[in-house]
């Protein structure tokens, strides 16, 4: 039979027991976590992910070399390390970029995906053509019309542009707003707008139809309106008046005005 004494070492023996294991147990796991972490600094630094290929994705009318120029992406650099915050914010200030996704794939490869923005309409400044997206950014500026078929917008109050940024002017979101709204192929159709106010819009057709358009609202009922007029039989028509949307206005080459 076990005496008191007996029975106390024999628990201050188990409990010994318990706490070594515990011990062991305790550096196991640190010794996994800095093999661990031993591992993934050695990768880290190693040229196992150093980047061998950039693929350019999305972009029309940028090149890839321009766009690969642009960024500046570091040479044998590893795809853990490169700096996509600062390569994004080069591409941005491209003009023609809006917006720019840059992923790895690893193990070597890096994709730039191009957002760009789409030119709309064309702004005649002194000698000068500026082109500009759906919201006003001022994409180029060119010495001639070549090569551009998209409508002009005159009569606007703009004393100073720069080429990436956008221009503010009531009257010139106004016409955007309209040319946004637009049928593609009544877009397409236009060869000049006349934006002299915010609330003064004249469009003008390569078939020299001019339509008072207004105020860019109750866009989606003016546009059908105009194609359904455009559409219709009878004289050529030569002036249509949207601006009060319950009675449009309609005048063709031979007749005098009347209501739709």
């Amino acid at each position: 039979m076990e005496t008191v004494e007996e029975k106390v070492r024999e628990r201050r023996r188990k409990v010994a027991q318990i706490r070594r294991r515990r011990r062991l147990r305790l550096l196991l796991i640190l010794l996994v976590l800095a093999l661990i972490v031993w591992g993934g600094i050695r990768i880290y630094n190693s040229d196992l992910f150093n980047i061998k290929r950039i693929n350019v994705t999305g972009n029309s009318h940028l090149s890839d070399e321009h766009i690969v120029k642009r960024a500046r992406v570091p040479r044998k650099t590893s795809l853990l390390k490169i700096p996509l915050k600062q390569i994004r914010n080069r591409l941005l200030q491209e003009p023609w970029v809006k917006d720019v996704r840059i992923l790895r794939h690893l193990p070597n490869t890096l994709e730039i995906r191009i957002r760009e923005r789409k030119p709309m309409a064309i702004i005649p400044i002194d000698e000068s053509f500026i082109l500009i997206d759906g919201e006003g950014f001022v994409l180029e500026c060119r010495g001639d019309l070549k090569g551009l078929d998209m409508p002009a917008i005159r009569d606007l109050k703009i004393g100073s542009f720069q080429i990436g940024k956008r221009l503010r002017s009531k009257s010139l979101s106004n016409a955007l707003a309209c040319l946004r709204e637009l049928d593609p192929d009544l877009r397409d159709s236009l060869n000049m707008v006349s934006a002299s106010s915010a609330d003064k819009l004249s469009l003008y057709t390569k078939d020299d139809v001019e339509i008072l358009y207004g105020k860019a609202e109750n866009n989606s009922k003016k546009n059908f309106i105009i194609k359904k007029i455009l559409s219709e039989p009878g004289g050529k028509i030569i002036f249509i008046d949207v601006r009060v949307v319950s009675n449009p206005v309609v005048k063709r080459l031979e007749g005098v005005p009347k209501s739709e």
